[in-house]
């Protein structure tokens, strides 16, 4: 599935005006009442759903947004089952009646849908879509979920507290119970047996709460395999302890079958997660070398984040073994290895020889604060080439690349390789071909990690990025664009108060790495030409007898252009 939709939507929300007076709820408020019409016609008000139903589920939504588009059917089912005890309201504050009619038509959807008229979804605080309220029968706000509920179960979960009988007070932030194991662990030394580690004197157990690990015999291979596939928000962990030296070394086979960077499988030595595996990797060995003696407690874990499955959505573990001497070293000599040359945690280098890269000044601060260190190419063409490179603590076998193209991801240890990084070759959307102006694709360097990551944006053509820059970031804002490595005029002009230039004043232009101080002219202005970047500027000197604060630093805009600096005289202060 394609997740086409305005950059900005895709993290946060638009501004939707709120009455006057009105403020942000928080949970434990009680909701005023309020009252909607659905597409179909039918006024809705709070008041009139609680008064037919013991809770109020909202949902609040987009056309665009694809993990609203993903929990749909979901939630369709969940109210197909509870929909006469938990009333559902879907708003959209982006979308036309029209569409928000032909949508729920083409999607077989029969829960009540409506625009946003009343502005709740500002007076809930979202800021991410799609987003999911619960309204107990008290009319108290108790539940608050941003992102995809991911499978009818979950849905069902939240439900079915707010509609028992004995209800009486408030869950006022509650959470969504994980669904409870189904069955139970073998016996530990059946579990030692079937692993070929009883004689190593590794013991087994499980935790409380977590889904068990369970034995299968298949192909003359006796292993353990993880038990929860299929079950969002649920962990199955098989934990093991032992005492060993340092220098020794744990090591196992293992396989996986799951959906990338959804579902993992972890090893956590003493809880800290070592090593995290996902996708599709069939039968092999890995070896961790321990670095203290000591007792150590193991979890081999099969983290599932939501209902979506790939493969077999199961972990496996066999021939679980502690070595030492020459065969720890043998064992950890068939681990992988990878190029971890960048400096941080990713950089891109852009193979295509006629790419240029670009400087977008965003006057929303959209990219800056939901994609910092973004970075920005014209690519012609249709396809973009690309080397991935990693820091040092990176796993190549746990970091993904994401495509904005078509939703594909993969982990950077499943690409080919040179001796500086990872490369792969992406198609490029543009608006004569897909009709979209805009490429992209990030980086998560790190396991379980969905902030720390590396993003790039690509443009086929000059079109495609002006397309990109007046309509594609913010509604109503319209940014510019320059090649990064064309250089642009500065100008600041220094004058008192009354207008008359100021000769003589010294600034520090500074970028990341070095600062050049220059002088004011005759006329007050000093000029410079350089590539575009957002410079400190620090006045550090000032003729006599005018006043200013050494320490207030500014921004030179991004592109070029005129500042203005005024000094008091000192006596007037």
């Amino acid at each position: 599935m394609k997740r086409y939709f305005l950059l900005l939507i895709l993290l946060l929300s638009l501004a939707v005006l709120i009455p006057a007076g009105a403020e942000t709820y928080e949970l434990g408020d009680t909701a005023d009442d309020f009252t909607i019409t659905t597409v179909e016609g039918e006024t809705l008000s709070l008041s009139g759903l609680l008064s037919s139903h013991k809770a109020v589920l909202i949902n609040f939504w987009f056309i665009n947004c694809s993990w609203c588009e993903y929990e749909f059917p979901y939630l369709q089912q969940a109210y197909e089952k509870m929909g006469n005890e938990v009333a559902v309201l879907a708003l959209s504050p982006y979308d036309s009646e029209e569409d928000i009619r032909a949508y729920q038509q083409s999607m077989n959807l029969t829960f009540p849908m409506a625009q946003d008229t009343a502005g709740l979804s500002e007076r809930f605080g979202c800021t991410g879509y799609p987003t999911t309220v619960m309204i107990d029968r008290h009319g108290v706000y108790c539940f608050s979920h941003s992102g995809a509920i991911t499978s009818e179960s979950a849905f069902l979960r939240l439900m079915k507290p707010f509609a028992a009988e004995d209800y009486a007070s408030s869950l006022v932030g509650f959470e969504i119970p994980p669904v409870q194991p189904s069955a139970t662990m073998p016996p530990a030394e059946n579990m030692a047996l079937a692993l070929n580690s009883n004689g190593s004197d590794i013991a087994y157990s499980t935790l409380d709460g977590a889904w068990p690990w369970l034995l299968k015999e298949e192909d003359g291979r006796s292993y353990a395999y993880s038990s929860n596939s299929g079950e969002d928000s649920t962990s199955a962990v098989l934990h093991a302890s032992f005492t060993a030296s340092k220098g020794d070394v744990l090591a196992f086979d293992y396989a996986v079958s799951s959906t990338v960077q959804d579902d993992f499988f972890a090893l956590f030595i003493n809880e800290e997660p070592v090593k995290v595996f996902s996708g599709e990797r069939a039968w092999q060995s890995y070896a961790y070398a321990l670095a203290q003696d000591g007792t150590y407690e193991i979890d081999f874990a099969y983290l599932k984040n939501n209902a979506l499955s790939g493969g077999n959505d199961t972990a496996f573990i066999d021939n679980v073994r502690l070595l030492s001497g020459q065969e720890a070293q043998e064992a950890l000599d068939l681990n992988p290895s990878w190029p971890q040359t960048a400096q941080g945690n990713a950089a891109f280098d852009v193979l295509n020889e006629d790419a240029r890269p670009v400087v977008i000044d965003d006057p929303s601060g959209t990219l800056s604060s939901y994609y910092p260190g973004a970075g920005f190419y014209l690519v012609p063409g249709t396809e973009l080439e690309l080397r991935v490179r990693i820091g040092k603590d990176v796993d190549a076998e746990a970091a993904s690349l994401y495509s904005f193209y078509d939703g594909s991801q993969q982990t950077l240890d499943t690409l080919k390789t040179d001796e500086t990084g990872f490369l792969v070759t992406l198609p490029s959307d543009s608006l004569e071909t897909t009709g979209y102006p805009w490429s992209a694709l990030v980086v998560y360097p790190y396991f379980n990690d969905y902030e720390t990551i590396a993003p790039l944006f690509w443009f086929a053509s000059e079109a495609d990025l002006d397309s990109f820059c007046q309509s594609s970031i913010a509604e109503n804002v319209t940014a510019a664009w320059k090649y990064a490595d064309e250089k642009v005029m500065y100008t600041l002009r220094f004058t008192d108060e009354a207008g008359a230039p100021l000769a003589g004043v010294i600034a520090n232009i500074c970028d990341e790495s070095t600062c050049m101080p220059l002088v004011s002219d005759e006329n007050g202005v000093i000029s410079f030409e350089n590539v575009p970047y957002p410079y400190d500027v620090h006045v550090i000197r000032v003729p006599e007898g005018y006043a200013f604060d050494p320490s207030k630093p500014y921004t030179a805009p991004l592109l070029g252009g005129e500042m203005q600096f005024t000094f008091p005289q000192s006596n007037a202060q």
